[in-house]
């Protein structure tokens, strides 16, 4: 089998010829246009200051890094000055604003320190309606670290716990460098029969969520990430 570099193929005609024509058309620089609304591009500026509006978004250097990634391809190809350019400004904005190791580099101006915040707001995921397993559930997130819940400190029959989709979480300290967060759940009450009418027969229960990287780390124990959304 004989490697073939994606610059020396070439799409002649059909379905995905039409659709290259479509993103080097009206894609690119529609979306570049989206970003400039939405100052995506000036977040590479680094100039952004408390009380300014727009503040960036974490994720707007990765939405750019995918609009140039995209430029990349079609200049691989075909040349386009005004968008060999919007790549080379980006760029030198991410250069002057890093460091030889990689680093953000952020100006002093002649302050002693900086002071830097990271808002890390506890927040429920839900899954796409058609990722059936995960249908009526929701999971725990902190930033971008997701919890679990573990048997050791929940009990037995995790899959049962519901959660309210408003809960309010207080971090504990743990052994697991990050906290742990607790809650306030609930679970249906016991009932002997198998099968019974539905109906609002919860019963309140704490629970205790640990990041997920720190699971399996206290003996043999149920985990449950999902946790069933609890109907108002």
């Amino acid at each position: 089998m004989k490697k073939i570099e994606f610059s020396d193929v070439e799409i002649t005609g059909g379905y995905w010829r039409a659709r290259q024509e479509i993103n080097r058309k009206v894609t690119l620089m529609s979306v570049y246009e989206r970003f400039n609304e939405t100052h995506r591009f000036d977040a590479l500026k680094c100039e952004w200051k408390d009380g300014d509006p727009d503040m960036p978004h974490i994720y707007w250097d990765s939405d750019v890094a995918k609009w140039i990634e995209g430029a990349a391809y079609i200049l691989s190809s075909e040349d386009d000055e005004t968008i060999a350019e919007i790549i080379e400004n980006a760029i030198d904005c991410i250069i002057k604003n890093s460091d030889e190791n990689g680093y953000a580099y952020v100006a002093l101006n002649g302050a002693d320190e900086i002071a830097i915040e990271l808002d890390m707001p506890v927040k429920l995921i839900a899954a796409n309606r058609r990722v059936h397993s995960d249908a009526g559930r929701v999971a725990v997130m902190r930033g971008p670290v997701v919890y679990c819940a573990e048997g050791i400190d929940n009990g037995a029959d995790i899959k049962s716990v519901a959660i309210d989709i408003n809960a309010k979480f207080e971090m504990q300290d743990s052994e697991f460098l990050l906290p742990s967060l607790k809650t306030k759940a609930y679970r249906q009450k016991e009932n002997e029969s198998l099968y019974f009418e539905a109906g609002d027969d919860y019963e309140e229960t704490p629970l205790t969520l640990i990041p997920y990287y720190a699971f399996a780390n206290r003996g043999e124990t149920e985990m449950q990430i999902w946790l069933l959304r609890k109907q108002q």
